[in-house]
């Protein structure tokens, strides 16, 4: 990557910051001079970053498997912040005419803040034992017959539990294409490990949720978490 490639690309990292604000990481790497380094940072406090940094985990695994060559980016992928908090990150392939690699453009999003805003907000109307899962939009909205209740609460809890279970698998495996029936037991544990760390297993129905999605029985997540707590 030229110098005039790297400021060019610099000056989009700040620009990106301050419009998407201080929760998103930007990061640009340089590829063409033989070890990737984080050439440009905004934000790096989020995943502990600085100037000169190599690969991190899930990018170092991309390259390995040359994934830059069949495509333009990878999206929603697992990084891990300073603190051990889950991200959801994006990086777009910079690649010159040859089709040979130069860059990394990468964008990492905690979304902490508003998951906790979101929970604040809730507890305004339901000061007690509130659910937003009991909240239904009707039919006047959708066009369609509002679901039951019931309905409604596996729809969202199985999308919402199924993402933060996918969100850890791409952080340890580097992908969510593995069949999960070929997962190591080292493998799975890690990905147990994991979600415990960041208070997965404290939400209602994430144990059958992780044992369903890790092809493992319920006593198994269970056994592994008790494990766990001896060592954590």
């Amino acid at each position: 990557m030229t110098m005039q490639l790297v400021q060019q690309y610099s000056l989009m990292v700040q620009f990106l910051c301050h419009m998407l604000g201080p929760n998103y990481e930007v990061a640009l790497y340089d590829c063409s001079a033989g070890t990737p380094q984080v050439a440009a940072i905004a934000n790096g406090h989020i995943t502990g970053r600085t100037l000169g940094a190599g690969l991190t985990y899930a990018l170092e695994k991309m390259l390995q498997e040359e994934r830059w060559k069949t495509q333009d980016w990878q999206q929603h992928y697992g990084e891990t912040s300073a603190d051990g908090t889950l991200l959801r990150s994006s990086v777009l392939f910079l690649k010159n005419r040859q089709n040979a690699l130069e860059g990394l453009f990468c964008i990492s999003f905690d979304d902490r803040r508003y998951k906790d805003l979101t929970a604040q907000l809730f507890a305004l109307c339901h000061p007690t034992e509130f659910s937003v899962l009991d909240i239904s939009i009707g039919d006047a909205f959708s066009g369609m017959p509002a679901p039951t209740r019931q309905e409604s609460r596996q729809s969202v809890v199985s999308s919402s539990l199924t993402s933060t279970i996918d969100e850890a698998v791409a952080m340890v495996l580097g992908t969510t294409d593995r069949a999960f029936e070929r997962l190591k037991k080292e493998e799975r544990i890690r990905i147990i490990r994991l979600l415990h760390q960041n208070g997965f297993f404290s939400r209602k129905g994430a144990v059958a949720a992780a044992a369903e999605k890790l092809n493992c029985s319920k006593p198994s997540i269970y056994r592994y978490l008790n494990n766990m707590e001896g060592i954590l």
